[in-house]
Order: C-alpha cells, then structure tokens, then sequence
C-alpha cells in the first residue's frame, strides 16, 4: 500500500511540472512577435513552404532564400519543420490564420521543452534513484529563463536539446538492459532524431558510439577479444539501422542534390556568397580570424563591443529578443555563482561515484557533450559569424544539470557523513532520502523557481505584445 502511495505521489509531482512547464512555454508562444525571436523568421519559411506546396523544398528555393543572408535552412537538417508543418497542416483543416499557423509550428518547440523534462526526470530516477534529487535537473533546465525562451517560439535548438534528452536515457536504458532488442531500437530512434536537429547536438551521438564500444569492448570480462567484437553486431547493426531510416535518407537526398555535400554546410555558405549584399556575404563578414585577433585575445578581449565569454554566459542564462532584453547584472551574478559552486562540488560526487566502467564511460561522455559545443561556437564566432549567443552552446544544458544536481548529492551525502561519523566509502552506496534532502532540494527549487519567474515577468513577459 506504501509502495502504491510511493508511485502515485511520484506520478503526482511529474505531472505538475509537466503541466506546469507546458503553461508557460504555450502563453509565450501566444505572445511573442516573430521580431522578438531570433532566427525564426527564417527557420519558419521552411515549414511554411512544405505546408503551402507538399514538397521539401531545395536550400537554393528562391521563395525561402533570406535577401539579407542570401541563403535558407534548407540546405541543414530540419526535422522539427518536417513535424512543424504536419502540425500546421492539422491546424489548416480548420484555419487559415497566419498567426495560428505560426502557434502550430511553435507547438513543436512546446512540446520539446516539455518533453526534455519529462526525459529529465526518468533520467533522475535511474541516476539518484532513491533520492529527491531525481526531479532536481528537470527543475534546473525547466525553469532556466534561456530554456524556456527557446521553448516558446519556432527553432532547432530546443527540439535538439530534446533529442539529447532522449539519447542521455537510452545510455541508461541500453546499459541497464544490456543492450537488448528494446533499447537498442530506443537509442537508434534517439540517434535518428537526433541527426535530424541540428549539428551542434551530434556530440551525443559521437558519444552513444563512444559508450556502445566502450562497453562492448570492455566491460565483459567473461567473453574473449574475438567474442567481444562479435558482441558489437547485432546491437549495432539494430541502432545503426533504425537511425539510417529516421535520418540517412536527407543526407542522401543533400549528397545527390549538392554534388556530395551531404552536410549541406559548404554550399549554403556558398549560397550565401553568391546571394547576398556585399556586407554581408560570409567573406566581408567582420570575423576575429580576418580581421587578426587570436583566439585567446577573442575569449579575453573585447570584439565588436562585446566580450565573448561574458555574453555567452549571460545569454546561456537568458537574453531575450535579438540580444536585447537582458537581466539585471545582478541575477547573472547569482546564476553563475550558483551554477559555478555546484558544478565544482559536482565534480568530486562524480569522481567518488565513477567506480565501474560504465560510469566513467558515462562521466566521459558528459564531459564531451559539454565542452564540443562549446568549442563548436567557439569557432563560429572566430571564423564565420562573430556571435557569442548562449543558445549556440545550449546543447550543453543536460549534462550542465545534471553535474549540478551532483554537486547538490554530494553536498548531501558529506553532511550525512559527518552527522553519523560514517567512514568514506559509503559514499559510493545509493543514500535513502530522508526528510532533510527533500527539504533541502525543495527549498533550492523554490529559490530557482522564483528567480526564473522575476527574471520572466521583468524582461520577458514585456516583450509578449500580440
């Protein structure tokens, strides 16, 4: 009967923060002009060109090629316009509002922002299984201001980040399983999404390949070298499949289209060099790399006005319209600080805890999906565009959260510690919750809640006109 309890309660507060997160997102998503949302006025003409023609259309479509930028995203993986324009099409049975049509297509990106969370916390099950803190890094990523800005308004980078989501629980589910017919058909289906978002979510696949191998290849002590590689093919070949259907078919499709630039990058540049006005066309651009600033000098220094760590934290954080709104200075300061302590303090409850293969693999595989975005922004800004925006290294945020709500573990199991003299290694044991954790956790979440809600109702909610 307590068990039963148990699951109702736990069924309760997952429903609550569904339903919670899904009010916010939507009400944005009614009241944000398109001029507030960046990118979205490109992102959008490609589904608006599938809903209106029943076609997909080629990145050089005259009708969706941006007279500004002199390309359309088109020629890059867009499967959040391929189910974008299935929801517009729903819609378009019973209206032919533009604006409707619009709340359709963000409709995707509600639905991702309030699919991460619900992927967040089957996540925290399974990582702090007996803990208050299984719902802690849905809290941290739900009611992150930035997060929920790109959750309200049509893009790729929320409906990545949910792929991430997914792929982050099918590591579990294939590692608690065995790799089995079930989970492997989940992580290809993961993967496939995930291919079909964006590039600067693919370090998870990078690491789904790192994991699979990794405990295929050395986490069965009992099997020899020769049956260890045989081990690798009926669970790769099914994860490889099933991901090749969901996705393999558009960079085919961009291979035979773009003289084999199946990623689609070169020639969308190229299209852009072509297309655009003189100013800004990809090599009069203003970059650092050709006007002869460093690297270094570029993370250091000023460029444009601008600093480019400091920017990308804050808008990481939350800035809302075309790098318009910001917050107060001083709730960047508490974000980071907060964020900073325990992304520290998560560090040592990792390395105390990363006591089997399969969690050092795991451990790796988040610090990867942290720092390629990073990197992969890094580079952007240097070489193609100077623009150090926060959602360009936003792929991050799952591991972010994650390592956060670590730090907060640790913090936790050290005080039990000293409060019962227990010795050391009982820090690798699972800890029951008792009724200090989830106060702890519960006052930490109230505390982050209400700041993401001044940080809303100050800067975001102004923005909200139609």
């Amino acid at each position: 009967m307590a068990s039963h309890k148990h699951i109702n309660h736990r069924k309760l507060i997952l429903l609550l923060l569904l339903i919670i997160s899904f009010g916010i997102y939507f009400y944005i998503s009614l009241h944000l002009p398109m001029e507030q949302a960046p990118d979205e006025y490109m992102r959008y003409d490609v589904p608006l060109y599938i809903f209106h023609h029943g076609n997909l259309p080629s990145g050089f479509e005259e009708s969706i090629r941006n007279s500004v930028w002199g390309f359309s995203y088109a020629f890059t993986p867009y499967g959040s316009s391929l189910i974008a324009a299935l929801f517009m099409k729903v819609v378009g049975l019973f209206t032919g509002n533009a604006f409707t049509l619009l709340v359709a297509a963000r409709l995707v990106s509600v639905l991702s922002g309030v699919g991460t969370l619900y992927f967040l916390v089957k996540i925290g099950r399974k990582v702090f299984p007996h803990s208050a803190l299984q719902y802690l890094p849905a809290v941290l990523c739900g009611f992150l201001p930035q997060f929920a800005f790109l959750s309200a308004y049509f893009n790729s980078d929320v409906f990545g980040i949910f792929t991430t989501a997914m792929i982050a629980y099918g590591w579990l589910y294939c590692l608690e399983h065995r790799w089995d017919l079930r989970s492997c058909l989940f992580l290809g289906v993961s993967i496939g999404l995930c291919a079909m978002s964006y590039y600067n979510v693919y370090a998870f696949i990078l690491g789904s390949i790192f994991l699979f191998l990794g405990d295929r290849l050395l986490n069965q002590p009992g099997l020899t070298w020769k049956n260890r590689l045989i081990s690798l093919l009926r669970p790769g070949i099914c994860i490889a499949v099933v991901a090749l259907v969901l996705a393999g078919w558009f960079f085919i499709r961009n291979f035979i289209m773009y003289n084999g630039d199946f990623l689609g990058m070169d020639t969308m540049y190229a299209c852009g060099e072509k297309y655009a006005p003189d100013f800004y066309k990809p090599s009069n651009r203003p970059t650092p790399a050709n006007s002869g600033v460093s690297v270094i000098d570029m993370l250091t220094k000023p460029y444009m006005g601008l600093m480019w760590v400091s920017t990308s934290i804050k808008s990481f954080i939350g800035v809302f319209g075309y790098m318009t709104a910001y917050a107060p200075r001083s709730i960047y300061f508490v974000y980071t600080l907060f964020f900073a302590i325990s992304i520290f303090l998560g560090l040592f409850y990792i390395i105390s805890h990363s006591n089997s293969v399969q969690k050092r693999l795991l451990a790796f595989n988040g610090f990867l999906c942290v720092i390629v975005p990073v990197i992969l922004s890094v580079k952007y800004s240097y070489s193609i565009d100077y623009q150090p925006q926060g959602r360009y290294c936003i792929p991050a945020l799952l591991p972010l959260v994650l390592w956060i709500s670590c730090g907060f573990a640790w913090t936790i199991e050290k005080v039990k510690l000293k409060k019962k003299h227990l010795p050391a290694h009982v820090l690798s044991r699972p800890q029951a919750s008792t009724l200090e954790d989830r106060l702890v956790v519960f006052s930490a979440s109230v505390v982050y809640i209400a700041l993401f809600f001044y940080v809303m109702i100050s800067t975001l909610l102004p923005l909200c006109t139609v």
